[in-house]
């Protein structure tokens, strides 16, 4: 399809409605649409990929690891197959869409790969359609399904950038995959104005959708990257970053302390009468790289603080505790309350209602909340798996260890130890950490840590301890990307912003790209809140990034 008027975009706008003539000189991105024609192709791509669910599931063995994947990159084929361009998939479902060069000249030059994957966290949803905000003035974020959230410009510094835009957002429930289906609207997008701009000078371009990046699936693109080095592509850029126009050439190192232990049958102290307490929880859900600005909250914390002011009150025993599988910030706790008198079970179940309200109760306004349901206890035989996990939380947070533990007090080049999901159920405490450190030596001081509270909590062989490594820094691997760097803030520029060079809280999973000699820093596509209920973005913001990636790709076509 080489007229971009006539390609029609799933909100059934025409993205050339509003199209420049073609003897207008080009803009320094060398696109001849303005940014509201790119905007609304942006959006029509963004809406039609969060309409598919394709969350990975880390405990799947597949490659995708669900259907959602294969569909998304099905209709992603199909699209670009539609706009004339050669597509093919390998083993693994990685597709693969060549942009030819618009020369000979620049044809004999080497491709250079942009990459996004197509999964999303496990906990995001598929949403039917985007709620836009015209010309948002900064107040309140009207999200129709959380109410209780007060995500505004007051609240959150960071957002003042997008007032006055046009914001994208979701339900307000739970979040709709902005990680990373935008980068792959902001590809999808470039693609279309390629397309429609033969005049663009750039070389042979390769887009790459890939799948089960967000579970580390390492294996998935194992043979595509030695594709990509095979076929002698020495770069390429990853659109998988948060901060508008950011580029990362550094990464967390990463790795996961499990520990398990057979939890023992226990009897309660003698008491007249007893209840039991079922609590839900709901924390505050973020991306490790943006909790501390956007103030994270662990069911797992609420549950430590909670038992740390209950500490003094014998008749108030935890009896179960389960993290919510799908928004791990979410969880579940039981207690028995235990009396000689209803007066006394009543003011137990006061207490407790009490010490939630002063642990929770501060981050109401982030859509924190909890809920109690009493019911007689039936008799029913305990165990001692939750007494023994807030004993373990609350030694874990106690010892100074000289570095951050909680990701919510961690930010910029620290890194973080978080007990993210704990279980008690079917007899066995089951805790996973989450370890994160720039550096290696401290991520090894994070692993003996956790090693050493486990020894300390449960005894020498009281409970299974094993550390398994998820990716490294690439920051070592990335010492000669620094042309690449200056690259990418030099089409920064030429579109008027700038493109600062940090960090990137997370990974990449370009792993087995930067080992076989394939540079792929990382570049942002400009949102908040990851990961969460709350994330957004602009349609100004999306159609921006477009343009820096096709002043990009004019700026790697320079003599």
């Amino acid at each position: 399809m080489g007229e971009l008027e006539v390609f029609k975009f799933g909100n059934g706008c025409t993205a050339g409605e509003r199209r420049r003539d073609s003897q207008e000189p080009l803009a320094a991105h060398g696109l001849k649409e303005d940014l509201e024609t790119i905007a609304t192709v942006a959006t029509g791509n963004l809406q039609e990929l969060v309409a598919i669910d394709s969350e990975s599931f880390e405990d799947s063995p597949t490659i995708p690891s669900s259907a959602g994947q294969n569909i998304i990159l099905k209709a992603l084929r199909e699209k670009h197959e539609l706009l004339g361009y050669r597509c093919e998939q390998d083993q693994n479902a990685n597709l693969i869409v060549r942009i030819p060069a618009t020369s000979a000249e620049l044809a004999a030059r080497p491709a250079v790969a942009l990459m996004v994957h197509v999964d999303t966290s496990e906990g995001t949803r598929a949403i039917p359609e985007l709620c836009i905000q015209k010309q948002w003035d900064g107040t309140n974020v009207p999200y129709p399904n959380n109410p209780a959230l007060n995500v505004s410009a007051a609240r959150y510094p960071e957002l003042a950038r997008f007032v006055g835009e046009d914001l994208i957002y979701g339900p307000g429930d739970y979040p709709f995959g902005l990680d990373d289906k935008l980068g792959c609207s902001i590809l999808g997008t470039l693609a279309q104005l390629l397309r429609s701009n033969p005049e663009h000078r750039h070389g042979p371009v390769v887009l790459v959708f890939r799948p089960d990046e967000e579970i580390g699936r390492m294996a998935a693109v194992e043979g595509l990257a030695q594709q990509l080095a095979t076929e002698q592509i020495p770069c390429g850029f990853t659109l998988d970053g948060i901060e508008p126009f950011e580029v990362n050439i550094e990464s967390f190192n990463a790795a996961q302390a499990k520990i398990n232990r057979r939890s023992k049958f226990f009897e309660l102290t003698p008491a007249v009468m007893a209840v039991t307490a079922e609590v839900s929880m709901v924390g505050v859900t973020t991306h490790g790289a943006t909790a501390k600005a956007e103030g994270h909250l662990n069911a797992t914390t609420i549950f430590s603080r909670l038992m740390q002011l209950l500490d003094n009150h014998p008749q108030i025993v935890p009896i179960g505790f389960v993290s919510d599988q799908k928004v791990e910030s979410n969880g579940s706790a039981r207690f028995v309350l235990s009396g000689n008198t209803t007066q006394e079970i009543a003011l137990h179940g006061a207490l407790l209602e009490m010490a939630l309200e002063r642990v929770v109760g501060p981050h109401a306004w982030k859509g924190a909340s909890y809920r109690i349901e009493t019911k007689e206890y039936d008799g029913a035989l305990l165990d001692d798996g939750a007494i023994n996990l807030a004993k373990f939380l609350h030694q874990f947070y106690l010892q100074d260890t000289g570095f951050p533990l909680y990701p919510e007090e961690s930010a910029g080049r620290e890194g973080y130890s978080n007990p993210y999901f704990a279980s008690t159920e079917n007899q066995q405490l089951t805790i996973r950490i989450r370890l994160r450190d720039f550096e290696t030596a401290e991520l090894e001081n994070r692993i003996q840590h956790a090693r050493y509270m486990t020894v300390r909590s449960f005894g020498e062989d009281g409970a299974q301890f094993e550390a398994e490594y998820q990716y490294e820094n690439m920051g070592p691997s990335m010492a000669g990307a620094q042309p690449l760097i200056e690259l990418a803030q030099a089409a920064a520029r030429k579109v008027g912003v700038e493109a600062p060079l940090l960090p990137i809280r997370g990974g990449t999973g370009v792993d087995p790209f930067v080992t076989r000699g394939v540079l792929v820093p990382n570049l942002g596509t400009g949102y908040f809140a990851p990961e969460s209920e709350k994330e957004l973005t602009t349609r100004q913001s999306m159609a921006r990034h477009v343009q820096w990636i096709a002043a990009l790709l004019q700026e790697m076509a320079q003599d």
